[in-house]
């Protein structure tokens, strides 16, 4: 009998609510699942952005050093002519150009020296971005990925690409114990340049919303004291002014790679 009156007790109470959770304990859950589902979001999105940052660095450091791999190989080669008749050497000197010969193939099929000019190499931004030849670019719109290291070979085939996203490159040249960026030094002394500083500035693809960089330190080679430099890149620093003063360029991570290259073949 007693088991019998529990029973109806307990059926009267779920039946009248006076088991359920009160409104008090119902707000307090919901709270807490906000809160749980609050830091969960954070975490993913800060994880998220994270990954992002990280993705854009390794993408600009590889392409970084595949550019400065390829024109080190290249431009370190420049002038190599075994025959010493072929007539290899610098062509251009520019601070946004570098043109060179050398005679890689110096032999014939049948073993007698071979005097003819194989390759005509030529390392710059596109003509029509940056059309005077200062290196940086001046005719693409702000917003879009800035256009690529060009190659051009006197073979033909047009303009190749070497690395992507590039703002700016500097040719810097050692004549006697000076660097000179100035062609019109440079281009008069063409056979007495011993060695190439280049310096390239590389932007990522996409803006992070939460990066906000600094550009003071953007310099090439001629803006650094451990060179001395007889004239200074005065186009590059004006083009760092230019998106400085543009808020949304502070968003993109930028990288900047100088490299001094030996030029073995030059001045023996």
């Amino acid at each position: 009998m007693r088991k019998k009156r529990t029973t109806e007790k307990g059926v009267r109470m779920l039946l009248t609510g006076r088991a359920g959770f009160t409104l008090v304990e119902l707000l307090m859950a919901l709270l807490i699942s906000s809160f749980v589902g609050a830091a969960i979001f954070l975490a993913y999105r800060t994880q998220s952005r994270t990954q992002n940052a990280q993705e854009q660095l390794v993408e600009l450091q590889e392409n970084v050093r595949a550019a400065m791999v390829t024109i080190t190989s290249e431009v370190r080669m420049a002038g190599f002519d075994p025959t010493g008749e072929a007539g290899a050497g610098i062509v251009k000197a520019q601070p946004g150009l570098l043109q060179f010969t050398l005679n890689r193939k110096y032999k014939t099929a049948s073993g007698a020296d071979d005097t003819t000019l194989d390759e005509d190499l030529t390392y710059c931004i596109a003509a029509k971005y940056d059309p005077n030849r200062v290196g940086v670019v001046t005719a693409y719109p702000p917003d879009a990925p800035p256009p690529a290291l060009a190659r051009e070979s006197g073979a033909g085939g047009g303009p190749q690409p070497v690395a992507n996203n590039i703002e700016a490159l500097e040719f810097m040249y050692l004549i006697d114990d000076r660097w000179y960026v100035d062609p019109a030094h440079a281009g008069k002394n063409l056979a007495r340049i011993k060695a190439v500083t280049v310096s390239l500035l590389m932007r990522a693809p996409f803006p992070d919303p939460d990066f906000n960089g600094d550009m003071d330190t953007l310099l090439p080679a001629s803006k650094l004291s451990t060179f001395k430099v007889h004239d200074k890149n005065n186009e590059w620093t004006k083009y760092v002014n230019k998106i400085k003063a543009d808020k949304r360029q502070g968003h993109y991570r930028r990288r900047v790679a100088i490299a001094t290259i030996q030029l073995r073949n030059m001045n023996l």
